[in-house]
């Protein structure tokens, strides 16, 4: 090799670290700051883990294939809690595929494109803006990656001791990955086929790597489709949103390496058909060219930026900011990603802490129709909760924090122990349990909850300081939030399957300044277009402080007073005027335009009258209570 060559060759090594460390860098900060790990960490929901330290709650884990991963995968989700942790370990996951295919792929062909090797970061990214759970996948196909990676490397040694070394790490991989050990397998016997031309070793690989999972489904007592599929794309426990990219990662992997043995230019020789000699060649003259390399990795990059921008979900991601600010009670950043939402139909629990965030910072009846409402974006009876939100926990967990806020410590603990039935042992949901039982004096039952939790060494640590407490204190009468659960507690005649409207005047009834439950009942009356009983409520203001009449009720007001035909004593409160002259100016815009031009008028009132419940109360569907 001449110097000139020499160098050439020591400049591309050095240049691929680079490459790798600044993609690993950007995967980082992407996943950080726009992704934001902890938005998924927040989102309840069927098939994000909990997590309890100990072998007692590890044992059904390690008692099977693929629970290794499986567990250790539940531990660091826990991390997710914390936006950098999470997006670090993201990053760490995709270095090291990247770094194993970079690695796999010289192995098989001789030369390999840094920015070829991080395809799979691109796959990877692309799954997380879609806010798929894929960490126990991610780390299977990393296993089996690296298990891939240390075979290859093996040298001197004979067919029957790289046969017993490769069923050695099949084993391995097997326990720790399931079924991506169907990818080592493959992996290792194409190398032995294509590169050292094995056909008898690598025709033993394929049938031991595609044989083990049907005795290992006798040996652990598991189903035969999860012996061979589990941690595999198509499995029924992979996030169904994460398959298809899935397949696709393992497609990459497998026909990358085949194309890089194929296209090896230092072996284009005579033999070979000659569009494969063309494409060899011309790789080549691509490699030995810096303007074409310069053009190849601009088009490689922008092709992987575009992916990953349209891969962004971010619809979803607003909804899950909204969900975490309403777990942690950031009711004007929940009001503020609201204003920029492009409101769906799936968006029901978005709707609903947006709601309760405008009653927690006193504008539900002044801006609630600023947003899209409906009556199940409000509130429903437990009973028409449970069924409605039968298949999302997000929602039932929402359903329990407004019951709660409300006073129905009940209804919310039912609710969350539906949630606890779907989504298992999360965090908030263990904790909503344990101070439920706590606050019904059943410190037994609410320690089991707070035991669970304790064992969670990232989220733990106040139930382990409620623990200590209750060694001392069984009723905990220190804690305040106890004390108003309790104070909350439902009498005995309370109805047991109360509409909206019955549970809400009861709560009334029982607590006249329950201004949550006031509020949420004149919305539920507005919502429903029952403007009479509005009116009725409005004697209410008085003993719950307000200075005036809230907007929207101004508005349900003066509907109410044109469908009557008569005026309303309003006593020493007034309607404001220019809630008036709004109300003229609407009927006035409505009666002139709408049998002439239906949707001009429709169009014109929106834009001018879209945040008024005239509005709503003219076009928006749906009927009576």
């Amino acid at each position: 090799m001449t110097p000139d060559a020499a160098a050439s060759v020591a400049a591309r090594r050095s240049r691929v670290p680079v490459l790798q460390i600044l993609g690993l860098l950007l995967f980082y900060l992407y996943v950080w700051l726009r992704v934001d790990p902890g938005l998924l960490f927040y989102w309840t929901r069927y098939g994000l883990p909990g997590f309890t330290l100990g072998l007692r709650h590890a044992r059904p884990f390690l008692a099977r294939p693929g629970g290794a991963i499986e567990y250790v995968s539940a531990f660091l989700f826990q991390l997710y809690a914390f936006s950098w942790a999470g997006a670090l370990i993201m990053a760490l996951v995709a270095a090291g595929i990247c770094a194993c295919t970079h690695a796999l792929f010289r192995a098989f062909g001789g030369r390999c494109s840094a920015l070829i090797a991080l395809v799979p970061g691109v796959l990877l990214l692309v799954l997380h803006g879609r806010y798929a759970y894929v960490l126990p996948n991610a780390l299977a196909v990393l296993t089996a990656l690296a298990a891939a990676c240390a075979y290859v490397r093996l040298r001197r040694l004979r067919a029957p001791q790289r046969l017993a070394t490769f069923a050695g790490l099949l084993a391995a991989t097997y326990y720790l990955a399931c079924g991506a050990a169907l990818l080592y397998a493959a992996l290792c016997a194409l190398a032995e086929l294509l590169v050292r031309g094995r056909r008898s070793l690598s025709l033993a690989m394929a049938i031991l790597g595609g044989g083990l999972p049907a005795p290992a489904a006798i040996v652990f007592n598991i189903r035969f489709r999860d012996a061979y599929l589990r941690l595999l794309p198509f499995h029924p426990a992979t996030d169904e949103r994460a398959s298809a990219a899935l397949a696709g990662l393992y497609g990459f992997l497998l026909l990358g390496v085949c194309l890089g043995y194929v296209l090896r230019a230092r072996e284009a020789g005579a033999d070979r058909a000659r569009p494969v000699r063309k494409a060899a060649r011309a790789m080549a003259w691509v490699r030995r060219s810096a303007p074409l390399r310069a053009v190849a990795a601009a088009v490689l990059v922008g092709a992987a930026t575009l992916t990953v921008l349209a891969g962004f979900d971010s619809r979803l991601n607003s909804y899950l900011v909204i969900g975490r600010a309403a777990r942690r009670g950031e009711w004007e950043e929940v009001v503020r990603v609201g204003r920029g939402v492009d409101w769906r139909p799936d968006a029901f629990v978005a709707a609903l802490n947006l709601n309760r965030a405008l009653c927690h910072s006193g504008r539900l009846l002044e801006d609630m129709f600023s947003f899209p409402q409906s009556r199940s974006g409000l509130l429903m009876s437990p009973v028409a909760m449970v069924g409605v939100a039968g298949s999302s926990a997000g929602a039932l967990m929402t359903f329990s924090d407004i019951l709660l806020d409300l006073g129905r410590v009940n209804e919310s603990e039912h609710m969350a122990l539906e949630a606890f039935c779907r989504v298992g042992d999360r965090p908030w949901v263990l904790e909503r349990l344990a101070m439920m039982q706590l606050a019904k004096g059943q410190a037994a039952a609410g320690s089991i909850y707070l035991h669970s939790l304790a064992g969670n060494p990232v989220h733990g640590r106040r139930a382990r300081a409620l623990l200590r407490e209750l060694a001392s204190d069984p009723m905990l009468s220190a804690r305040a939030e106890l004390r108003q659960l309790r104070a909350a507690m439902p009498h005995p005649d309370d109805s047991t399957d109360p509409t909206v409207e019955s549970l809400l005047t009861q709560l009334l009834q029982t607590n006249p300044k329950n201004r949550m439950a006031f509020e949420y009942l004149v919305a539920y009356y507005m919502l429903t277009r029952q403007t009479g009983k509005v009116f009725a409520e409005l004697p209410r203001l008085d003993d719950l402080g307000y200075d005036r009449i809230p907007r929207h009720m101004e508005e349900a007001l003066l509907i109410h007073s044109a469908q009557s035909g008569t005026p309303l004593d309003l006593g020493r409160r007034s309607i404001s005027g220019e809630t008036s002259l709004r109300f003229a100016r609407f009927m006035q815009v409505l009666q002139e335009g709408y049998q002439r031009d239906p949707k001009g008028t429709f169009k014109a009132l929106e834009r001018d009258f879209g945040d008024t419940y005239f509005f709503y109360y003219q076009f928006a569907p749906g009927g009576g209570p």
